[in-house]
């Protein structure tokens, strides 16, 4: 990988860090406490209530899981391993790091992670 696609990905990287975090942050004061001092909500409104919560709480699940990638992918570039399959050592390639920088495996090591076999085109 050349130092100029290396750059790229890493400020690609270290901007998406930056972005997961800020809304990690912002998710985890999105709710407020409930006021106890207050009329307690209907059965309605506190079922809605907890089910934005669990959605919520969804949400932040994938951002800390996004946000554990990257910085992964941060610490493999800092070490000069950025860019290599974690389960072949093989190169991933530029384009799916274009796609998604931190990328961990390179496609045909993903498909076989997922149990996705590439089919021929029908003829």
């Amino acid at each position: 990988m050349s130092g100029t696609a290396l750059a790229e990905l890493t400020a690609a990287l270290a901007v998406r860090e930056l972005q997961l975090r800020t809304r990690l942050v912002r998710n985890g004061h999105a709710v407020p406490e409930a006021d106890i001092t207050h009329d307690v909500a209907d059965l309605k409104d506190r079922a809605a209530e907890g089910a934005q919560q669990a959605v919520d709480d969804a949400e932040a699940d994938v951002l800390r899981g996004q946000h554990a990638r990257v910085g992964a992918a941060l610490r493999r570039a800092h070490e000069h391993r950025y860019g290599l399959c974690l389960a072949c050592g093989e190169a991933i390639s530029l384009e799916r790091l274009r796609a998604l920088p931190e990328a961990e495996l390179c496609l045909p090591c993903q498909r076989t992670q997922e149990g996705v076999r590439r089919t021929p085109p029908a003829r």
